[in-house]
């Protein structure tokens, strides 16, 4: 079978500018957990974690610089007291995630897996 010159014209035109047209969405980190978040757990004094729409930022103390990580993709599971989101990031070290467990009461607070204690947001955005 063979197609006229232009129905196959057509239909490469049509199929590159559908391609074309696709705007890909960058991966955002939600609302909820857009701020900087810290703890009262002794442990982690003087260490922060800012979550930022596109970036992950983790903060060492005073005499530390903070790592900066591109957020890369999100995966988030919203139910009735909050969410959980899981946040995949890159940076010069590699790949990395973390899974937040927010929860709105009392405030809004969240909380990990495998680290002690609530952090609690000081500043917004």
């Amino acid at each position: 079978m063979h197609l006229p010159r232009i129905v196959v014209l057509t239909i490469v035109l049509g199929l590159a500018a559908s391609t074309a047209c696709r705007k890909t969405v960058p991966p955002a980190v939600p609302d909820e957990l857009v701020g900087t978040w810290v703890t009262d757990e002794p442990v982690y004094h003087d260490r922060s974690l800012k979550l930022e729409k596109g970036y992950v930022v983790i903060g060492f103390g005073e005499n530390e610089n903070p790592r900066a990580q591109r957020v890369t993709k999100v995966d988030t599971v919203r139910n009735d007291s909050g969410l959980i989101c899981t946040i995949y990031s890159g940076d010069q070290e590699g790949s990395h995630h973390v899974t937040v467990y927010y929860d709105r009461s009392d405030g809004g607070f969240i909380f990990f897996r495998n680290v002690r204690g609530k952090w609690r947001r000081t500043h917004q955005g």
